[in-house]
């Protein structure tokens, strides 16, 4: 449900676009721990709000944090590459947006898809 979310606001989706995108994205499926592609919904569209409203803004960015953090422990991304992000700092969530695809792109590239 995790790499869901962060696809969801990297790629700012609704819920209803993000399932359908993930059942026909192969990367998207492997990023989310798949093994295999599987043509199929990862869950229905109303989960994703209740796991979102579960965990809250904060939970979101404890996420965020973690993959950052386990993304530089494994060397998948150096701290300095962080230090040039260039956003538009009167939208946070476009921070935040950019700092996911960051990450995405850079654990993707770490492993891809068989």
């Amino acid at each position: 449900m995790a790499s869901l979310l962060y696809l969801k606001n990297s790629y700012n989706l609704s819920d209803e676009e993000l399932v359908v995108r993930w059942s026909e994205n192969v990367v998207w499926q492997y990023f989310s721990g798949q093994e295999y592609y599987e043509p199929r919904l990862p869950c229905d569209a109303t989960q994703i709000g209740r796991f979102r409203r579960a965990i809250g803004e904060e939970g979101l960015e404890q996420l965020l944090k973690a993959t950052i953090e386990t993304a530089v422990e494994i060397k998948a991304i150096k701290p300095i590459e962080f230090e040039r992000i260039i956003v538009d700092s009167s939208c946070p969530a476009q921070i935040a947006s950019q700092l996911r695809q960051c990450g995405i792109s850079k654990t993707s590239a770490l492993n891809p898809p068989r």
